[in-house]
């Protein structure tokens, strides 16, 4: 057991206990902390502080685990039963740049959410052993509460962020902006959130695998079955500023309420495979299954601001409703829905293994070509749409499937690797219906959708030297994907606003080249080595396009990427000093004639270091400087200095040890994220936990009965 508490309200409370015997074990444990720690005691003793980014949480979690082994070898029956509450405070600060012609337009937003989860869940395995057959059975359950909050403020501007002092921008938050924000503000979006609901999730599963007399073919017979059921009330209340030549020109503000229920479906699936080994060397799997899903959703949308006292100036709080009568009069009934969609799919499988052996060299190969034949059928209906329609699709997907060459001394080694994934579009995508829930995103359907494939092809050659433990690897992808599902949008310059509809792009694709090595640098191998460099490409291509235009035209965004890791340790005795380092620097830039092309790089660098102290004290410590370059806000392109440390001793022969932690010594943690593709760029930055010192001891002991 494990129990700690530290600066900044910072604790920790851990318990694992467990009794076996030389067939059976039951385990108990429980985590109870606030320093974002999920783990389940006794399963991972390698966590850190430097493992923590990304909001504050505080959880409490308990359960138990069991496993019986009959003795006989006939059964065997293993399972664990958990349940877990978490409180999660994460705030996201973002900027946001659109791309699109004639001058981009830039977004800010910050979002504060409060999540409260209560989980319960349970799965369990009893396997049976026969003479010629067994039988595995798997039942699972999960339930789940939340009670979630949120806050949202937007800003977004026909001008760079870039241009204004942080004053200015702070002003986002603030009833009134400033002067000079409202000078090249489209828009202001400010929103206040509650989402309440449940769900409840249940399956059983059963495989068995029978044997021929005579013959080492065999069949497996495997068969599931889930239901789920979900209901949630989301209320927000909603508003929008709109701007034209620096005045405020409209507002438009709605108090809603969602009423989500109910969602519930099921699933039911069957499968037989038959084995067929030819010969030694060469195998074969062939297998069927069928597949059986529904889903009922239905969601209904309550427009309370039309009501009397319950529009902007409204004192009600957020969460209440007024009568049954009364909001069942402003029910959006363009914006409410109800669906059912019902997908039958039919599989065919093959599964071949082939495998030979010379004196020089070893070969593997292995194909998994699946053949899909998908019926769906969706019944919607919303406001004056009431349709029903149906969908068939072949797929086709290849798994695992590769060709690897070794030689026989191992010091060689070859492989080639290729995947394909088949996607057909979500159903609702093929709706054509106008949703106006988002006033600043409103989607739109397409019936014109086809299936998108993923394509992987991936290889390396390796090389291998035992004598020295030294090794070299060099690696190359190429990723293509046709017919990828783009939610391009129409833009509206005067307003903000999106029109999303769905489309089918080519031209989207990645590619990979690196190089890398790992083993000693010195005869007595004290000094080891972990090294990659790699050049990265990816071609991201959407569909953009300007209110008033009679389609979305290509918007195609390339970034070529270097990239380098580079990692040294030097072992003495017991102790190690480290030095690691990790880059990133990416060009990017677009077709369009106005686009400017820029550069943005992460890198860090560091020392690390595990030392054996006198007393027999231990200490453990990283230092870690984090830079960032090319981010559109200014203040994201700094140097944060990260140091972490552990000092910890053992007493009483191990039972006992005691750990100061220290994390964040400096202060100066930050969690800031970028993502592009080609509707823009994305740059975040979240909370982190504050720098904290914690004392806490472990304390481990063992209880051995007495021999009979």
């Amino acid at each position: 057991m494990e129990t700690g508490g530290g600066t900044k309200e910072r604790y920790l409370a851990r318990l694992f206990a467990m009794r076996f015997t030389d067939h059976s074990r039951l385990a108990v444990y429980g985590n109870m902390n606030n320093l974002n720690d999920d783990r389940k005691p006794g399963e991972n003793d390698n966590w850190s502080p430097s493992d923590l980014f990304g909001g504050l949480t505080q959880q409490q979690l308990g359960g138990l685990d069991y496993n019986i082994d009959a003795r006989s070898g006939k059964y065997k029956l293993s399972g664990n039963a958990q349940v877990k509450h978490a409180d999660n405070t994460i705030v996201n600060n973002t900027n946001r740049t659109n791309f699109l012609a004639n001058g981009d337009t830039y977004d800010r937003m910050v979002a504060n959410n409060r999540n409260h989860n209560f989980t319960l869940s349970t799965d369990h395995q009893f396997y049976f052993e026969f003479k010629n057959a067994n039988l595995n059975i798997k039942p699972r359950f999960n339930y789940q509460y939340y009670n979630n909050k949120s806050g949202y403020s937007s800003l977004t501007l026909n001008r760079s962020f870039t241009s204004f002092s942080k004053a200015q921008l702070d002003s986002l938050y603030t009833p009134m902006i400033g002067r000079e924000l409202i000078r090249t503000a489209i828009n202001r979006n400010l929103r206040n959130g509650l989402s309440i609901g449940h769900s409840l999730e249940g399956s059983v599963s059963m495989e068995s695998l029978i044997k021929f007399k005579h013959s080492p073919d065999h069949i497996t017979l495997y068969a599931d079955a889930s239901l789920r059921h979900a209901t949630e009330n989301s209320f927000d209340r909603n508003r929008i500023d709109y701007y034209t030549n620096g005045l405020q020109s409209n507002t438009d503000f709605r108090n809603r309420y969602f009423n989500n229920r109910p969602d519930h479906g099921y699933s039911m699936t069957g499968k037989v495979t038959y084995s067929y080994l030819v010969k030694r060397g060469l195998f074969f799997d062939f297998s069927y299954k069928y597949n059986r899903t529904t889903s009922n959703r239905y969601s209904s949308l309550y427009r309370l601001d039309q009501l009397a006292d319950w529009g902007i100036n409204s004192e009600h709080e957020l969460g209440t409703l007024p009568s049954v009568d009364a909001y069942n009069r402003v029910m959006d009934i363009h914006n409410s829905y109800d669906s059912r969609q019902t997908d039958n799919t039919h599989t065919l499988g093959a599964f071949l293994v082939w495998n030979k052996k010379t004196t020089k060299s070893e070969w593997w190969a292995q194909l998994v070509p699946n053949l899909s034949l998908l019926s769906r059928t969706m019944h919607y209906h919303s406001g004056n749409v009431d349709t029903t329609f149906t969908k068939r699709s072949i797929l086709y997907n290849m798994y695992s499937t590769f060709i690897k060459w070794r030689s026989t001394d191992h010091k060689y080694e070859f492989m080639f690797q290729y995947h394909v994934n088949g996607q057909a579009p979500d159903m609702n995508l093929f709706v054509n219906i106008l949703n106006t829930t988002d006033p600043l995103n409103v989607t739109m359907g397409n019936t014109n959708l086809k299936p998108s494939y993923k394509h992987e092809l991936i290889s390396h050659f390796l090389r291998i030297y035992p004598k020295k433990g030294l090794m070299w690897l060099i690696e190359a992808q190429y990723i293509p994907t046709v017919n990828a599902i783009a939610m391009g949008y129409t833009y509206d310059k005067a307003t903000g606003q999106r029109t999303f509809r769905p489309d089918n792009v080519n031209g989207n694709w990645r590619g990979q080249l690196a190089l890398g090595g790992a083993g000693p640098l010195t005869k007595n191998r004290k000094l080891d080595f972990k090294a990659m460099a790699g050049l990265r490409y990816e071609k991201s291509v959407d569909l953009i396009g300007l209110a008033g235009t009679s389609v979305a035209n290509r918007s195609i965004v390339e970034s070529l990427n270097y990239v380098g890791d580079l990692q040294l340790n030097y072992r003495l005795g017991q102790s190690s000093i480290g030095f690691i380092s990790k880059g990133n620097w990416a060009h990017v830039d677009g077709t369009r004639e106005d686009f400017e092309a820029f550069n943005v790089s992460d890198f860090n660098y560091g020392l690390t270091a595990q030392l054996q102290l006198p007393w027999d004290f231990r200490l453990g410590t990283d230092l870690t400087m984090y830079s960032r370059r090319g981010y559109l806000d200014k203040s994201m392109n700094s140097d944060d200095l990260v140091w972490n440390a552990r000092l910890s001793r053992s007493f009483f022969k191990g039972q006992l040890t005691l750990l100061l932690d220290g994390f964040d010594i400096l202060g100066q943690l930050n969690n800031a994220t970028r993502t592009m593709n080609a509707q823009g760029i994305t740059e975040t930055y979240s909370n982190v936990i504050p720098r904290y010192v914690m004392l806490h001891a472990v304390y481990h002991f063992n209880i051995i009965p007495k021999k009979k």
